[in-house]
């Protein structure tokens, strides 16, 4: 039921999220001041109503804020406010909510594998307390609209009482709710390199890119994580989703003779989606094959989609 709306004691609210700590007291945090500042309000008894405002973090320029508190220790993980673009994340810390405030502390990936914060679940059970990072990857960001927006869950580290950071990456997570514990990757997930035969090497992504659109290339076969791919079922084609990045593979444009091919969001559609026929990798958009450019052997050389011709430079093995 709607209530109503209101600036919260007349201060202006943007990006907020709300809390209940463990005595049920409610709290807003929300971004203010045209989001230079983060005010902490506590709720009414019946949360519908700001009684009063704790403490400003003045001056930081951070929105998108998320708390948790870990062995009474407060974490407030914020984002730094660039339109949809994704940034660095950072964390203040302390022991009462109404301050003193310790940060910010920038941590992890430094687009925090292209998202933005939303949420730290915790995650209880039989083991202990795990702390699961779920963040908003905004659709805007590489061109798309805002309902084409997915998320990343990774889970939390602690290192010490009163810092955190990211475990690493991995396209699929695997959470055991009875036993309170987050793990990386999936037991029912098969990773594998995608080896072409004319040279012997490996897709990859150049520069060991975590970006939107970095390049997919050619390179000697190892096991690095830009190099090994989940491959995911979306009807009947599949996904590349390379574990680095947790991002896809796909053909870049319109261009199905000799259009690039990159890594970008799983969720663009046709262009990110594959058949393989246990040889050739073709692309649901173009219809065309994934090849080595000009079928060169030289490490680094680009990955494009062609018309499919059966050459060396189009056959691909999966190795687990």
């Amino acid at each position: 039921t709607y209530l109503g709306s209101f600036r919260p004691l007349d201060y202006d609210s943007r990006d907020m999220t709300v809390y209940q700590d463990s005595d049920g007291t409610g709290y807003l945090i929300s971004s203010s001041n045209v989001n230079y500042d983060l005010n902490v309000y506590k709720l009414s008894a019946d949360y519908t109503k700001v009684d009063s405002l704790l403490t400003v973090i003045k001056g930081y320029h951070r929105e998108a804020p998320a708390l948790v508190k870990r062995n009474g220790v407060y974490f407030l993980i914020t984002s730094g406010a660039t339109g949809w673009n994704p940034n660095r994340a950072a964390y203040f810390t302390a022991t009462s909510l109404s301050g003193p405030w310790t940060g910010p502390t920038y941590f992890g990936h430094d687009t925090t594998y292209n998202s933005q914060s939303t949420y730290i679940l915790p995650v209880q059970g039989s083991s202990g307390t795990s702390y699961l990072y779920m963040g908003d990857r905004w659709g805007p960001a590489i061109g798309q609209i805002v309902n084409d927006s997915t998320y990343v869950w990774l889970p939390l580290t602690f290192p010490s009482n009163t810092s955190l950071d990211f475990t690493g990456t991995a396209s699929q997570i695997t959470i055991d709710a009875a036993a309170g514990t987050i793990a990386l990757g999936s037991p029912n997930t098969q990773l594998v390199k995608m080896q072409v035969a004319h040279s012997g090497q490996c897709a990859n992504i150049s520069n060991d890119s975590p970006y939107y659109n970095g390049t997919a290339i050619q390179w000697t076969c190892a096991n690095t994580s830009n190099e090994l791919v989940e491959r995911r079922p979306i009807g009947n084609y599949t996904q590349y989703v390379v574990q680095r990045s947790g991002l896809c593979l796909a053909q870049a444009d319109d261009n199905g003779s000799g259009g690039a091919v990159v890594q970008t969001s799983c969720s663009i559609g046709d262009k990110s989606q594959w058949t393989y026929n246990g040889t050739t990798i073709v692309n649901r958009a173009s219809g065309s094959c994934l090849d080595v450019n000009e079928a060169s052997t030289d490490t680094g050389t680009k990955l494009i989609v062609w018309p499919c011709n059966g050459g060396g430079n189009q056959r691909w093995t999966m190795i687990n």
